[in-house]
């Protein structure tokens, strides 16, 4: 009993990383995909931030921020409430077009900046005030907005026409956003199949591992705890000097 928590604890450093990995994928599946900043007259009330969640499980929002600017990201709205899997949520208003409510109701303040040659931008903070989206829209980034990946960023989009309320729209999942001359707030272009997330990808590999040893005529539990309790398993993490390769039980390898 005392060696197989001598080998859990050896491999703790990997659990940590794995977690902490699986903390990313949710994270970096949330994206920017439509912002509405230049309504005809007054945009008091009006401006909204569309996300999309492309992933296969909910977000939660709490301690996710929105942040908008001009020379810095200086101004910042604390977000709440949840993004289910494949869904659009929108943030503002309170008023949006098309008598549509938002997610969530947030009347910015100040308003975003309706840009012109020198570009202006608003970028999605994760809960650990990372910034993991952003759009840099209308003319040069003399000011240097950061962009997702934590440099400085090119322009993704123009700016739209003044006070013609159009909105820039995210393209794909991949990049690529457009002045959109329709507004289509809770709909889009990114609606996909869900990404699996790292914990189902966990389970089909067990899944596949259980069945392969069930085929074999094996116990398939026995070829889940032999993973772990063989003696060939190590943690480069922790002991890189030990060579042996992680490897299957014999009898799964087997042919």
């Amino acid at each position: 009993m005392i060696s197989i928590f001598k080998r859990f604890a050896s491999c703790l450093p990997s659990l940590v990383f794995v977690f902490f990995s699986f903390y990313s994928v949710t994270a970096q599946a949330l994206v920017l995909s439509e912002v509405y900043y230049d309504a005809p007259g007054a945009d008091d009330g009006l401006e909204w931030v569309e996300l999309y969640n492309p992933s296969d499980f909910s977000i939660n929002l709490s301690g996710y921020s929105l942040r908008n600017g001009g020379s810095s990201y200086s101004n910042t709205v604390l977000l709440s409430g949840a993004v289910g899997a494949g869904d659009y949520f929108l943030i503002g208003g309170p008023t949006i077009g098309g008598g549509i409510t938002p997610d969530l109701a947030i009347n910015f303040n100040p308003d975003f900046q309706n840009s012109g040659s020198i570009a202006d931008g608003v970028a999605l903070f994760s809960d650990l005030n990372i910034l993991i989206d952003a759009v840099i829209y209308g003319g040069s980034n003399t000011n240097g907005l950061l962009d997702e990946s934590g440099s400085v960023g090119g322009v993704d989009v123009a700016d739209v026409p003044y006070n013609s309320g159009w909105t820039i729209e995210r393209l794909s999942l991949a990049g690529g956003w457009q002045i959109q001359s329709t507004p289509t707030p809770g709909a889009g272009p990114l609606h996909t199949v869900p990404e699996p997330g790292a914990l189902y990808l966990l389970a089909l590999g067990v899944i596949i591992l259980m069945t392969l040893s069930s085929i074999r005529g094996k116990n398939p539990w026995l070829a889940i705890t032999n993973i772990f309790y063989s003696p060939q398993i190590y943690c480069p993490i922790t002991n890189p000097l030990q060579k042996r390769p992680l490897s299957l039980p014999s009898y799964i390898r087997q042919g």
